[in-house]
């Protein structure tokens, strides 16, 4: 017996579709919805940034020479404690079971200021940032006169450090992670686009370059910040 989605009524000169048609139609719409959704949905990842403000129509479109402030530690939280109280009770997980070390890195900002600027000074293809030249004694940078600028804030950080007792060093027991603030200002210093970074090592590859784990954060931030800045500038990879 030969079955026909459509069948032609004999009393008719229009065609109607028959029951089983419209059963197996709706079942074949069905399943290439759900096979577009899923589609979709593989091909869909959440940006590992938070955009607060993006300016539009694109003024960074073929900007690409880039200044780097060094990064600023204004109201920053460490370890769930404000910048100044850590400071001073930094001195009580240095290791002194050894007199002679009077500079630890795990526990000094500039560990992660450093890899921060560093990496962003590395080839990004044609997109080129150079560190900021800063005035001793007062550590301000000095830009160059129509420079676009790089300017990151860090809200908290988690050293990952813990003290198991007065008096020894402290133990890694887990990786430095990081809050900030990117704005990317005109030379005039105007706001162009502003985005808030997270550290998050459940998405973020861990890197070895520093050895260290506020290092590697540093080196983290700097890889989200160029990953946003490639979507928003015209560039190449050499």
């Amino acid at each position: 017996m030969n079955v026909s989605f459509w069948t032609l009524s004999p009393a008719a000169s229009s065609t109607k579709p028959s029951r089983l048609g419209l059963v197996v139609a709706k079942a074949l719409g069905a399943i290439l919805l759900i096979t577009g959704l899923m589609g979709g949905l593989s091909g869909c990842t959440e940006a590992p940034w938070t955009v607060v403000r993006q300016t539009e129509p694109n003024p960074l479109l073929y900007q690409r020479q880039w200044v780097v402030e060094p990064l600023h530690y204004d109201d920053t939280r460490v370890d769930g404690a404000p910048l100044a109280l850590w400071i001073a009770g930094r001195d009580q997980m240095r290791p002194y079971a050894d007199p002679r070390v009077v500079h630890d890195p795990r526990i000094d900002l500039g560990t992660l200021s450093d890899a921060f600027v560093w990496r962003l000074s590395q080839p990004h293809g044609t997109l080129e940032m150079k560190p900021a030249v800063t005035k001793a004694p007062s550590g301000v940078p000095s830009l160059p006169p129509h420079a676009y600028t790089i300017r990151v804030k860090v809200h908290g950080i988690s050293t990952g450090l813990r003290q198991m007792a007065p008096g020894y060093p402290p133990v890694q027991a887990g990786p430095a992670e990081a809050f900030v603030t990117v704005s990317l200002l005109d030379p005039e210093g105007l706001e162009l686009d502003v985005v808030d970074l997270q550290t998050d090592l459940a998405t973020d590859e861990a890197s070895a370059m520093t050895g260290l784990p506020l290092g590697d954060c540093g080196v983290r931030i700097a890889n989200r910040l160029v990953e946003y800045m490639k979507t928003r500038i015209i560039f190449r990879e050499l």
